[in-house]
């Protein structure tokens, strides 16, 4: 087994594949299994690797930090998600992860089943009674564009059980979906904007049907969580709105158990047990973080963390009348 080497925080990528290619005997062709070329000038882009005998994902990506991060929060939280380390690959700096699938498994992403639900008619009446703008959603010919338009928790519990009816598969679609707002949760605590129904999967084995790890949580820790986002909603009333908005609609339309699931998850989720992650971060990467980034996520966490607890103090407000 060759020893992936870190220098100045970063697997030395480019110096496993050239020893193995050395050693080995091996070329190109046979470690990097796909790739996806953003800017070839800059070697800009994301590939499929095999490193040591097992997949691996890496990519280019602004927020090198963010992902590192974000995986340890996930920890933290209980939910289930990629791990990434920094890596440098073509003389680029990036990140990579190694592959959570399994041989003899079957993953469906998020897109195709929110999709595939919008193309049978039969399920657009209860679209509309949830909200839906029929006439704007059959306006829509992109495949990603459709299923981001209706990605909200109770839609994607609809699509999901839609999904395996038709199949004629039982399923205990109750554990995907608490962790679905597990998930949901989460992307709020971090500020996550950017949260696509690419980013979830279902996983299909013999042992079951399950929510493959969440993946790709580069777009947190910001300061646009006042933005309009692709992120998951829970009704077509916050759409393309914001987190807070959205965390607001949360707490208006959903029942205590979930509400509880929510504030549990915020009460784990201090600035003490952040700043013990990036510390856990830098003793992994063998590195301080660079100052500005870490100055910026903490603003960025604190300025989260105050905006939340704003609107779970008015909600107790509400519900106490």
């Amino acid at each position: 087994m060759q020893k992936l080497e870190r220098v100045n925080g970063f697997l030395d990528l480019d110096k496993y594949f050239e020893d193995v290619k050395s050693v080995q005997g091996y070329s190109d062709f046979d470690l990097i299994i796909d790739e996806f070329i953003i800017d070839s000038y800059y070697n800009i882009g994301h590939y499929w690797l095999k490193i040591n005998g097992e997949y691996y994902y890496y990519k280019w990506t602004a927020d090198l930090y963010e992902e590192l991060i974000v995986s340890e929060c996930a920890k933290l939280l209980n939910v289930d998600a990629v791990s990434y380390d920094l890596a440098i690959f073509k003389e680029t700096e990036g990140v990579i992860s190694k592959s959570y699938r399994k041989d003899n498994h079957k993953y469906i992403s998020g897109m195709d089943i929110l999709y595939n639900y919008v193309l049978d008619e039969r399920n657009h009446s209860y679209l509309e009674a949830m909200g839906c703008n029929i006439d704007e959603l059959k306006a829509l010919n992109n495949h990603s564009d459709i299923a981001e338009y209706i990605h909200n928790l109770e839609i994607c519990w609809q699509a999901i059980e839609y999904h395996y009816q038709n199949l004629e598969i039982n399923i205990d679609v109750d554990k995907i979906m608490n962790k679905m707002l597990k998930l949901f949760c989460f992307n709020i605590l971090i500020g996550q904007y950017d949260g696509f129904p690419q980013n979830w999967e279902i996983d299909e084995s013999e042992e079951g049907i399950d929510l493959a790890p969440f993946y790709d949580g580069s777009s947190s820790f910001g300061n646009r969580c006042f933005e309009p986002r692709q992120s998951m909603a829970v009704s077509f009333e916050d759409k393309s709105i914001n987190n807070y908005r959205t965390l607001e609609e949360f707490f208006k339309i959903s029942s205590q158990e979930y509400i509880d699931v929510f504030l549990d998850m915020f009460d784990k989720f201090t600035l003490e047990e952040f700043m013990k992650i990036i510390k856990q971060v830098e003793i992994k990467i063998n590195k301080k973080l660079p100052s500005m980034t870490r100055r910026r996520m903490i603003e960025s966490f604190s300025f989260n963390k105050e905006e939340i607890e704003k609107i779970i103090k008015q909600q107790r407000v509400n519900g106490a009348r």
